[in-house]
């Protein structure tokens, strides 16, 4: 697939550029709306997540762009367009599901309505040409509403409705309230953790020397703990890139004889933060390594003046897309941590 003819169409609805041409919109817009971009805008995330994707895919484009009115940039919008097999797939990175874009509040509900329908168009031009018969898109109702984007996908005659659970930590709350609020063996978890481990944040206030000699130990732990290279050097890089420039940040934790024994990585935005990846010694698995790292990466994520800590989706059996029982187990464990439960909500729109 030829990718200009993919933002020939993008570019007959829209005034944009691509997020590759135009980066410093992209981290101003992000910047102004820091309190509502969600991780997954995120420059550095969807860098990483292009990088990752692209190795994953027979093919890959990256369609993200910032948007404009009259050459002022007003929004972003993640988006790709990925072949596995014989099956072209749109989404915002995923190959799941296409995110709404973030618009800033200069444009009013008219101006949001315009370009929304704007983007729904696109999305199913695409669709046509590459012979997708199906578009889908999510949001969560953290905000305690239904978006304006969601209400107008609901308006759509093709459309069919879902909704799954997502987890959170309210990182408003005092942190003794956070801690209260654990499963109860989780607690017990970490204060015995505590007493194994030494944790230290890696972050960007530390030397360039230090980030890149904690990620290769962590990529090297990654390979040990799966039994093989699950992904390319060049994506470890560009993590490390993102912990060097953004608030992004790495919890390491080593025993008393400082040999590292568990890594994690926690992507940010302004105000969110998220479970990016993390390895353990499967030698260790019946101690408690990954409940410390989260406490500690809660706690940072208080210090650095987060609000919300984004644990991911918490699957139940019953779920309509019907999950996995590891992604059943993995979504308990998080439940172990929240304190608020949002509804996501799935729009399947048919082409």
């Amino acid at each position: 697939m030829d990718s200009e003819r993919i933002f020939e169409i993008i570019r007959s609805r829209l005034e944009c550029k691509k997020m590759s041409d135009d980066p410093v919109a992209w981290n101003i817009i992000e910047n102004e709306r820091k309190n509502l971009v969600p991780v997954s805008h995120a420059y550095q995330f969807v860098l990483y997540q292009n990088e990752y994707f692209k190795e994953c895919c027979d093919e890959y484009i990256n369609c993200s762009i910032v948007l404009y009115n009259k050459k002022e940039a007003i929004g972003i919008w993640p988006l790709s367009v990925s072949l596995k097999g014989e099956q072209w797939r749109l989404s915002s990175w995923d190959g799941d599901f296409v995110l709404p874009p973030v618009l800033l509040d200069i444009l009013g509900v008219k101006g949001k309505r315009k370009i929304f329908s704007q983007c729904f168009e696109i999305c199913d031009e695409i669709c046509r040409e590459l012979k997708i018969d199906r578009w889908a898109s999510k949001e969560s109702g953290i905000s305690g509403e239904v978006s304006l984007w969601i209400r107008m996908l609901l308006e759509r005659k093709n459309c069919c409705q879902r909704m799954s659970v997502e987890a959170y930590v309210d990182l408003s709350e005092e942190e003794n309230k956070i801690f209260s609020s654990f499963r109860k063996s989780y607690k017990s978890c970490i204060t015995k953790g505590e007493r194994l481990w030494v944790p230290e944040i890696i972050n960007r206030s530390c030397s360039e020397e230090k980030i890149e000699s904690c990620f290769n130990s962590f990529e090297e732990l990654h390979i040990e703990v799966a039994g093989r290279r699950t992904r390319t050097h060049e994506t470890w890089a560009r993590q490390c890139c993102s912990v060097k420039q953004t608030n992004d940040f790495a919890v390491l934790l080593y025993d008393k004889e400082r040999k590292l024994v568990g890594a994690s990585l926690y992507n940010t935005s302004g105000a969110f933060g998220y479970y990016g990846v993390g390895a353990y010694k499967r030698e260790l698995f019946e101690f408690p390594l990954a409940h410390v790292s989260q406490w500690e990466a809660i706690k940072y994520m208080k210090e650095i003046g987060l609000k919300w800590y984004h644990l991911g989706t918490r699957f139940y059996e019953a779920d309509w897309n019907e999950p996995t029982p590891k992604e059943i187990s993995i979504g308990h464990f998080k439940e172990g941590f929240a304190n608020r439960f949002f509804p996501s909500f799935y729009i399947i729109i048919k082409i």
